[in-house]
């Protein structure tokens, strides 16, 4: 028996299977991108985002990065400017509770650690300001 005439077909030779390539990617293209749309549970959302919608999302995660950039700066904050990161961390936490599962479970983890942060060193510096002064040791 001879080796070439028992070859199985595999399919389309690699000249015809690049040939297919134009029109898979052509037929790829074609898809309007409205009707690309992904999403578990809720409602659909398009593969693109609307120029509003992008921008509400650069917006909050903008505000995110500005208040826990200041977390390797926060024991050198001022008391009103933790109280002020506080808040904002309180307000924005209202506009990431909006977001889908995922990002919202970690967004919403991350935010709350940074206030976290800033309270914790909130009421450090207002006990401090509570405690009289000791004097150091081996002074009278």
């Amino acid at each position: 028996m001879d080796p070439k005439s028992s070859h199985v077909n595999d399919g389309p030779s690699l000249p015809q299977r690049v040939s297919l390539l134009p029109v898979i990617i052509s037929l790829l293209l074609a898809v309007p991108a409205a009707v690309v749309s992904f999403g578990g549970e809720g409602p659909s959302r398009s593969m693109f985002l609307s120029p509003q919608a992008a921008y509400a999302e650069q917006s909050w995660k903008a505000e995110y990065d500005e208040i826990c950039a200041k977390n390797d700066d926060a024991m050198s904050l001022t008391v009103d400017e933790l109280k002020s990161l506080i808040q904002r961390c309180d307000k924005l936490k209202l506009r990431i509770e909006g977001l889908d599962e995922t990002p919202r479970k970690v967004y919403l983890k991350r935010l709350r650690m940074c206030r976290d942060l800033y309270l914790f060193v909130l009421e450090s510096k207002e006990q401090e300001k509570l405690q009289p002064s000791a004097a150091s040791p081996g002074q009278k």
